[in-house]
């Protein structure tokens, strides 16, 4: 697995924090997530994927998440991450991430606090 720092690339800078591009396989996922996105797509393979058991709760809004008509858009905000070595730790966002991942995109833009 690449570095995620190696991996980026910085998509806007605003004010206050760059907004970076990284892969979701750079980001470390939790049991939770694993478990939101097996439920919605059985098949996902997450052998690429570091998985931890973080003892968050469970996602329970990602039905509303992944309504881009109750949204209005398709574009979610960036997620906010902390670099923890290779891997981004997610600081807020889990739902969008769990969303990426059901929706079987590549990437997701993250704000490193």
């Amino acid at each position: 697995m690449a570095s995620c720092i190696e991996d980026s690339i910085i998509v806007k800078v605003t004010q206050d924090k760059e907004i970076m591009k990284v892969s979701l396989k750079s980001l470390i996922i939790s049991k939770q997530i694993q478990n939101t996105v097996l439920k919605y797509n059985p098949d996902f393979n997450f052998d690429d994927y570091l998985i931890e058991d973080d003892g968050t709760f469970p996602l329970n809004k990602i039905d509303s998440m992944l309504n881009d008509e109750l949204y209005g858009k398709k574009d979610r905000p960036p997620i906010y991450v902390k670099k923890s070595g290779e891997f981004m730790i997610i600081m807020n966002g889990r739902h969008r991430v769990a969303r990426a991942l059901i929706l079987n995109m590549d990437d997701i833009e993250v704000k490193v606090r």
